[in-house]
């Protein structure tokens, strides 16, 4: 599920672009786990810090030991840091738990939290500290100073078997002139059969 946090209080509900499509595919694979968004804008003591982290990497993971693994995704701008907190755990039988119906929880694996987390090749991140690990940018991939393009996302937004649709498809969605307008309103209407039918028209 999706959720805002404390620092999306009285702000719309829209991510950056890049965020969405992270968040739709992550919350499509594991419903069961709440992707906590926040955004934060740097105090003027940490401009510097900000522009030269989000200069280096395009990806931030945050872990913590007490929780065992990836606890937050950072999505890294010259101005602004959108972060994203993975919370849940196991059943009895080692599955991620529906909070709501189940009781005794256990802790997920840092195994677990890595896949949640979409977490890259150990190869190719660096340690910045015993508390983050980055995804280095490539040549060419220059950091905005604050994300342009925002993505309409409802916190309660849940793909069923209904409507199933990969970050890919989503993008492509949001990316056509065509259909672009009459999804974004789906998602804020909650029309699924809509995006269905707009997802079963680009296949076609």
């Amino acid at each position: 599920m999706i959720v805002y946090g404390l620092t999306m209080q009285g702000k719309a509900e829209e991510v950056p672009k890049e965020v969405a499509t992270w968040l739709l595919e992550r919350n499509s694979r594991y419903p069961n786990i709440d992707f906590t968004v926040d955004c934060w804008d740097p105090h003027p003591s940490q401009i510097e810090e900000f522009e030269t982290t989000a200069r280096k990497y395009s990806r931030l993971y945050s872990l913590n030991a007490s929780l065992h693994g990836v606890l937050l995704v950072i999505f890294p701008y010259l101005r602004q840091s959108w972060n994203v907190k993975i919370v849940g755990g196991l059943d009895d039988k080692e599955n991620i738990a529906d909070r709501a119906k189940v009781e005794n929880i256990k802790p997920l694996s840092v195994q677990l939290r890595a896949e949640i987390a979409g977490l890259p090749k150990l190869e190719e991140l660096e340690q910045i500290s015993d508390e983050m690990i980055g995804l280095a940018r490539k040549k060419g991939d220059e950091p905005l100073e604050k994300a342009i393009e925002m993505t309409p996302l409802p916190s309660d937004l849940r793909w069923t078997s209904e409507v199933s649709m990969s970050g890919e498809e989503f993008n492509e969605l949001l990316s056509d002139p065509m259909t672009k307008k009459e999804a974004e309103r789906a998602i804020w209407e909650k029309d699924w059969e809509t995006l269905k039918r707009l997802k079963e028209q680009r296949r076609n």
